[in-house]
């Protein structure tokens, strides 16, 4: 009784040097400020399997380029993470390709590189070193877009690269809408893409499902005005989805504030590719 008595009184011991100060040792502003679902396969880590989605998708689309020069124009780009990764990518860097189980290569490793020396040598001995020679970039939120654009130019600032880059503010789903700077800039993809030597692509990685009212304007607007090819990491509709799958898809789209009639499936979004003349 008296233990008992004893053990209620007993003042409990208070952790003063517990894991709470772990506050105190996350870095502000984070080091990176990435958003995409990401590809899981060889990593647990967000910020790495966010790149290893755009490398995926560089992987199908960019890097099968043959021309000297490269246009891009990125719609979504979100806080820039992607627009300063591909910025960054030189000649002779090295990108996942695709995973080896897919690639049915059956070897150990994760990846095939897909090293961008590979490219016509016309490229490599081009004045530029950037990969990329013009990125636009272009966010719908003000916040983000503010951010982007600082942390590009300070990059650019200190990079040795010729690589010309701008972040816009806009609505990439009404390039009806666009005007000023972003207007003129475009323009000035849409004149350089006459150039046989030069490649203009447009880019959509993870993003490109939450377009009002669809994403068609904006693949349409690349292909007529900017004769771009189109690269993207999409969603689209399973052929056997239950009825309950379609109803929670709803919902999820409801969430994310996406058009659901965004979300059809594959062979859909192939004709519908074709009706925009990016697919023959």
């Amino acid at each position: 009784m008296l233990g008992f008595i004893q053990r209620i009184f007993k003042k409990p011991r208070i952790e003063t040097y517990g894991l709470d100060h772990a506050v105190l040792n996350i870095q502000l502003p984070p080091r990176t400020m990435w958003m995409n679902m990401g590809y899981w396969e060889s990593t647990s880590d967000f910020p790495g399997a966010c790149r290893a989605l755009l490398d995926q998708v560089l992987a199908a689309g960019l890097l099968t380029s043959q021309s000297q020069s490269v246009r891009l124009l990125d719609v979504g780009c979100g806080c820039g993470d992607q627009s300063l990764y591909l910025t960054s990518l030189q000649r002779g860097d090295s990108v996942p390709k695709e995973s080896a189980l897919e690639s049915g290569s059956g070897s150990g490793s994760a990846f095939e590189a897909t090293p961008t020396s590979s490219l016509p040598q016309s490229r490599l001995q081009h004045d530029h070193t950037s990969l990329v020679d013009t990125y636009i970039g272009i966010t719908l939120e003000p916040t983000q877009a503010a951010l982007a654009k600082s942390r590009v130019q300070e990059a650019l600032q200190k990079a040795s690269t010729k690589s010309a880059a701008k972040i816009f503010c806009a609505d990439a789903a009404n390039p009806a809408s666009w005007s000023g700077d972003l207007q003129a800039s475009v323009k000035g993809l849409s004149t350089t893409s006459q150039n046989p030597n030069t490649q203009t692509w447009l880019l959509a990685l993870d993003t490109i499902y939450h377009f009002r009212p669809s994403r068609w304007p904006i693949i349409q607007f690349a292909h007529d005005t900017l004769q771009a090819s189109y690269m993207a990491f999409d969603l689209v509709l399973a052929d056997d989805a239950s009825f309950i799958q379609y109803l929670l898809l709803r919902i999820v789209c409801w969430a994310l504030g996406a058009p659901f009639g965004n979300i059809v499936t594959q062979e859909e979004y192939r004709r519908l590719l074709v009706n925009v003349g990016v697919f023959r």
